[in-house]
């Protein structure tokens, strides 16, 4: 392979990989970290600015001429499980451990692989992750039971969506309204349905968690613009599925007598351990996270809950949320370091436990329905404070640890033999 022929090749892999981690659900800043290093390994002369919705690259031969490229590329599902293989051929790419043949043929088969998770247990994340959340806000089991109906039904809106799409724009907008018609038509039978708490769990896979989790890391690491731009995104998917939700059930208040039920039945702690532990295996498998790895994230929902949940009885909600947020990232950070695994696969269980977006939602519900469904009081003052905490405690991890000190934790992994 000739020299030329050599730098468009490097030049085309370069674009290929960055196109690949944006779309995979890496944040901005990180997309441009990952791809700088390769592009500083193969001694290229170019640079990379990732947005949201673009690719911007400039290359340079080192004279007067260069090209620059703009691509369009939005963001496509979340795919931890092949983010996690980019990453790890990167890794492979810096350690002079394959040809740019061998990096080609690598990115054909993570592009050609299945999920690994099939229909079914997508299914089961839908309905039994929706239940698990429902546990988690102190609903009682008939709320619980007709959260697992809903998340099911949502899962098959999700599917046709996917088929036509025309109903992409639209779709939570559509899964909240169907959602709410369904509670709130169930309430006639089940009195003591929690109607606000039935939607939000059966939508709770749209609750733009991961989306906010992104932005507050873009935002933790100065990266304004995509920060920004996430941000939006998942406050208008945020409006959509309240918006959806309050129509469904004002439209069913006009044509039925809807009871209103506000009871709780507080659960167990070990029934709302097994509920953590449920709603993290779910999570794992709707963004498809390798196997191997899902128990390390199980532990992240654990260590979120704990401190944001049960610390904060005796510091308060607002520092727990603080303290969970850096260990979450801490964790995070030290274990996809060892593991050579981006923090991102650890932190969406820990995350999406605490992000503001189900406290927002709930706030809104409390003024229309003009009384509490849930036993935290002002939750949407409590949501603004939550995403300042959580900002917080992130800007704290991601400044201990940057991608060159994960590389340095596996590298004292290597050291021990491990």
């Amino acid at each position: 392979m000739n020299k030329k022929i050599e730098i468009e090749e490097k030049y085309r892999l370069i674009v290929r990989l960055a196109k690949m981690l944006h779309s995979y659900g890496t944040s901005s800043f990180r997309v441009e970290g990952y791809v700088t290093k390769v592009i500083e390994h193969w001694n290229v002369d170019c640079d990379i600015l990732d947005s949201p919705t673009s690719l911007s690259f400039s290359f340079s031969d080192g004279g007067h001429d260069g090209k620059a490229l703009l691509v369009r590329s939005k963001p496509g599902d979340i795919n931890l499980g092949a983010l996690t293989k980019v990453t790890k051929l990167i890794d492979r790419i810096l350690d002079d451990e394959c040809t740019l043949v061998d990096v080609s043929k690598e990115l054909d088969r993570i592009e050609s692989e299945k999920p690994y998770y099939n229909s079914f247990l997508e299914f089961l994340s839908f309905a039994l992750g929706s239940g698990g959340f429902s546990l988690l806000y102190d609903s009682n089991w008939v709320t619980c039971f007709i959260s697992v109906l809903l998340g099911g039904v949502v899962y098959f809106l999700w599917k046709y969506a996917m088929r036509h799409p025309f109903m992409i724009g639209m779709f939570e907008i559509i899964s909240a309204l169907v959602s709410a018609v369904l509670a709130s038509m169930l309430s006639l039978f089940f009195p003591t349905l929690s109607i606000p708490i039935a939607i939000l769990s059966a939508v709770i896979v749209y609750v733009p968690g991961l989306s906010i989790s992104l932005a507050l890391e873009e935002l933790s690491s100065r990266g304004l613009l995509a920060g920004t731009a996430r941000l939006m995104d998942a406050f208008v998917v945020l409006v959509k599925l309240i918006v959806g939700a309050l129509v469904g059930v004002q439209l069913m208040e006009k044509l039925l007598e809807i009871p209103h039920s506000y009871i709780v039945d507080p659960v167990s702690p070990l029934t709302k351990g097994m509920a953590i532990v449920l709603l993290s295996f779910c999570i794992a498998a709707l963004f498809n996270v390798e196997k191997r790895e899902v128990m390390f994230g199980v532990i992240s929902g654990f260590i979120a809950y704990l401190c944001s949940y049960m610390l904060g009885q005796y510091i308060g909600e607002i520092p727990a949320i603080f303290m969970a947020s850096v260990l979450v990232g801490v964790y995070s950070s030290l274990l996809g370091g060892w593991r050579r695994v981006p923090p991102l696969v650890y932190i969406v269980q820990g995350i999406i436990i605490m992000v503001p977006g189900s406290r927002s939602y709930i706030g809104i519900t409390d003024f229309y329905f003009k009384q509490p469904i849930s036993t935290t009081e002002s939750m949407g003052q409590s949501a603004l404070f939550m995403f300042a905490a959580i900002m917080g405690g992130l800007i704290i991890s991601n400044s201990i640890f940057t991608l060159n000190n994960m590389k340095h934790i596996y590298q004292f992994r290597k050291r021990l033999g491990l």
